[in-house]
Formats: structure tokens, C-alpha cells, sequence
């Protein structure tokens, strides 16, 4: 069992690398007539997935260290559906170009809420 500290240290890497594939992947957008854009949109997709895991690892493990059990407080319910959005933002990012701009932008911001929703522990 690792401490909660080596969790959350987990989550927090998890969620620089998954905002780090977001950003890759609205870059990659400019690049789609580019002959290596199929290799590196697989590549970052992939990163992406892997950072979901390793985000969702990090904190379920810093959950179980501070021994909050279900029913979960609404701060909770509150990242994971920030977690939810931020899954799925490369599928947005695909097939809306005029938006781009905008769901580029909200990425860091939904960070920051969840990030402030866990520090302030709101609603519970």
C-alpha cells in the first residue's frame, strides 16, 4: 500500500500528462494534412488514455488513504464529472474545428476547479 502522499503525487503527474495529450492533440489539428499525423494522433491518444488511468489510480488510492467511503461528498462527484468531460475532450476536439479554440481554454480551467474542489473540499 502506498502513502497518501506517493497517490497523490500519482494523480497530480497523471493530470500534467493528460493536460499535456490535450494540448498535443489541439496542436496535432493544425498538422492534419502532415504524412506522420495518423502515428502521432495514435500516439497522443493513447497518452491520453493512459493519463485517465494513472489519474483515476492516483486518486481512488489517495481516497482509500483518507478512508472517505461511499456515498462519496459532493467535491468528489464534482472531479470525477470534471474527469468525465476531460476524457472525453479529444473526441470533441476531433470533430469540432470552430471549437477548438474554446474547449483548448477550458481544459486547464476545469483543472483548476477540480483542483480547488479538492483543496477546499467543498460540500464536505
Amino acid at each position: 500500500m502506498l502513502s497518501y502522499t506517493t497517490y497523490k503525487l500519482v494523480h497530480l503527474v497523471g493530470v500534467f500528462v493528460l493536460l499535456s495529450g490535450i494540448a498535443g492533440l489541439w496542436t496535432l489539428g493544425s498538422f492534419s494534412d502532415s504524412p506522420g499525423y495518423a502515428k502521432a494522433r495514435k500516439g497522443l491518444m493513447a497518452m491520453h488514455g493512459i493519463a485517465i488511468f494513472i489519474v483515476l489510480f492516483g486518486a481512488f488510492g489517495a481516497l482509500v488513504q483518507l478512508r472517505i467511503d461511499f456515498p462519496w461528498p459532493p467535491w468528489i462527484w464534482l472531479k470525477i464529472g470534471i474527469w468525465v468531460v476531460l476524457g472525453g475532450l479529444p473526441a470533441l476536439l476531433s470533430r469540432s474545428s470552430g471549437a477548438s479554440k474554446v474547449l483548448f481554454l477550458i481544459a486547464p480551467l476545469l483543472a483548476a476547479v477540480a483542483a480547488w474542489a479538492a483543496i477546499n473540499k467543498v460540500g464536505g
